[in-house]
């Protein structure tokens, strides 16, 4: 039977913004991205299920939340770790702990995955706002055990550094000239808005991590924006990321020290209870 044109036309759209992250340049470029504090997994641990021993990281590109659960979390059995881009599950296949027999790689879309639950936690690393939640969240919700929840989490930025102001002008100046259209690019400030929002989703608890400091080469941090959808080479073109990586050169120039910057990192978690209708 077919779907409502809204519908169709809806998943489309997703299908479509996601897109960027089915290249081998940004999921090598997600390496370049900040870790996830001790502080995430402890909590993590603490939201599975008492008895589970599986784990579904829904979207979970390179699989880093996957792969570091697994690590600190013996007792699991099983990792689902599904993602729409093999590029990216190829990058976690390779990466420390990326051949753990636990951590199961599925190449789908999480709207459309063969879920294997019921799981006592689900997962999702700054990726729930490229899903159909109208399809995913039914579908995550009928793959958890009795009492689990869905964690989800980003922020896996430079928090509020001093060059923000100058960076954001530059990114929202790149939006402009490749789609025409001048972006709102807002800086993260508390109190940060909820990370998601929909009726299927019962919010529990918010909680933001303590920052932490992150050093890495002004080389690497500007390769890490191009792992971001919007800044990707696949979207920017060679034109459009020559200017990306030329404009973060002068801006940084004044921050970096022996060619590397210092900032901080806070995350956003938030976990709740998912209806599946």
């Amino acid at each position: 039977m077919n779907e409502p044109a809204s519908t169709t036309d809806r998943y489309r759209s997703v299908r479509e913004r996601r897109h960027a992250f089915l290249s081998d340049s940004v999921a090598r470029a997600y390496a370049c991205r900040p870790p996830y504090p001790d502080e995430i997994f402890e909590r993590l641990a603490g939201l599975l299920v008492p008895g589970s021993d599986s784990v579904l990281d829904a979207g979970c590109g390179p699989g880093k939340l996957a792969r570091g659960l697994a690590r600190r979390l013996p007792r699991l059995a099983r990792i689902d770790a599904v993602d729409p881009s093999e590029a990216m599950l190829a990058a976690g296949r390779r990466a420390p702990g990326g051949d753990d027999p636990r951590v199961r790689f599925v190449h789908a879309a999480i709207e459309e995955a063969p879920l294997s639950g019921p799981y006592g936690l689900a997962v999702a690393g700054a990726s729930v706002h490229w899903f159909d939640l109208d399809r995913a969240l039914p579908a995550i919700a009928r793959a958890l055990a009795p009492g689990a929840v869905l964690a989800v989490m980003e922020g896996d930025e430079a928090w509020q550094p001093p060059w923000e102001p100058e960076e954001l002008e530059l990114f929202a100046s790149l939006a402009e000239h490749h789609t025409g259209q001048r972006a709102r690019i807002s800086p993260r400030r508390e109190p940060l808005p909820p990370i998601l929002t929909h009726p299927l989703f019962a919010l529990e608890e918010r909680h933001l991590t303590a920052p932490f400091a992150f050093r890495q080469s002004v080389d690497d941090y500007i390769e890490c924006q191009t792992s971001r959808s919007s800044l990707s080479r696949e979207t920017l073109g060679p034109e459009g990321s020559a200017a990306l990586a030329d404009g973060l050169r002068r801006i940084l120039a004044s921050h970096a020290e022996d060619g590397a910057l210092t900032y901080s990192v806070r995350f956003q978690l938030e976990w709740g209870r998912l209806s599946a209708s």
